[in-house]
């Protein structure tokens, strides 16, 4: 390879081609995008094929995001090797690493995914618990990585204050915290006995913070009463969902997500809490659309992260 690639060859190259290809120098990468009309690559274009570690979840309950994310790199990756590959030359090739291994062996596989397999471009992780470790890493292995979730804003508040080579494309955590009380503030301004269920990592933590410090501005009257701390993957919610509504709740407020909230709402389901309390989540509908049944209760706060390229789409669309 010519040359590595960070973040500001990366946008650099950005304003010159962009649609189904972006390259530099040092190497290319895909963008799903508009196609438009790309200047005559300069340099050597390398026969060797252009490699993708993508991690996210492909077993637990957060598979049900971590499969389609996959999904969507492995038809645009397709599509692009129909055309004839990057720059009408080198052909994509994916690499799996299920996110579901814990944060420890996340660290270990992206190294050996730069070290050993040497990929060019590395992307994917759901959890907000893995960005903040693996941001470091990328840095140090000196590999261009887009990081599709995984918003807590300890990222780049502190994990990577100042990145070269990191960038993530969801939201920042802390909007679904304030977001989530702000719907409730409007929703049901009068809430005086609140109950929270939210997973214990980062996200949920932080999450409950988040939702406080709004709630104590807007709604000084609102107090807690109970708190739930499942443990993140978990498939029995009975204890947390008793325990919230013994606490005779007005509200109860969640960040659980995935397929954890899958379980959790049909359990809630058979316990009667959506008839007990008003119901609001940061994230409860961040889950493949067919994974919510029918038998969802209505008249719930129920956030999901915008797709920003059709919430914002560009001046040509």
């Amino acid at each position: 390879m010519a040359g590595e690639v960070n973040r500001r060859s990366f946008l650099s190259s950005l304003g010159v081609s962009v649609g189904a290809a972006v390259a530099t120098a040092g190497g290319a990468i895909p963008v799903v995008g508009v196609a438009h009309a790309q200047e005559k690559p300069k340099g050597n274009i390398p026969d060797k094929p252009y490699r993708i570690g993508h991690m996210t979840f492909f077993t637990g309950p957060a598979a049900v995001l971590g499969e389609p994310m996959f999904k969507g790199q492995q038809l645009a990756a397709d599509e692009i090797n129909a055309a004839g590959g990057l720059l009408g030359k080198r052909k994509i090739e994916l690499l799996k690493a299920d996110e579901n291994a814990g944060t420890d062996a996340n660290v270990k596989e992206l190294r050996r995914l730069k070290l050993s397999e040497n990929i060019d471009f590395f992307c994917g992780i759901t959890s907000s618990g893995n960005t903040p470790a693996l941001g470091p890493v990328a840095e140090e292995v000196k590999v261009l990585t887009i990081f599709v979730d995984g918003c807590t804003d300890f990222l780049f508040d502190k994990a990577v204050p100042n990145p070269h080579y990191i960038f993530r494309i969801t939201n920042q955590q802390s909007a679904d915290g304030v977001t989530c009380a702000l719907g409730i503030a409007q929703t049901w301004p009068k809430a005086k006995r609140v109950a929270h269920i939210h997973p214990d990592y980062s996200y949920g933590r932080n999450a409950f913070d988040h939702v406080k410090i709004v709630m104590k501005k807007l709604m000084p009257q609102a107090e807690v009463v109970s708190e739930g701390w499942p443990k993140l993957g978990t498939t029995d919610f009975a204890s947390h969902i008793t325990k919230a509504i013994a606490a005779k709740p007005d509200l109860i407020v969640s960040s659980v997500w995935g397929g954890d909230y899958v379980a959790m709402y049909k359990q809630a389901l058979r316990y009667g809490m959506f008839q007990k309390a008003k119901f609001a989540s940061t994230i409860a509908f961040g889950v493949a659309p067919h994974a919510i049944g029918k038998d969802h209760p209505e008249g719930v706060l129920a956030g999901v992260h915008s797709n920003y390229h059709f919430t914002y789409p560009g001046g040509d669309k």
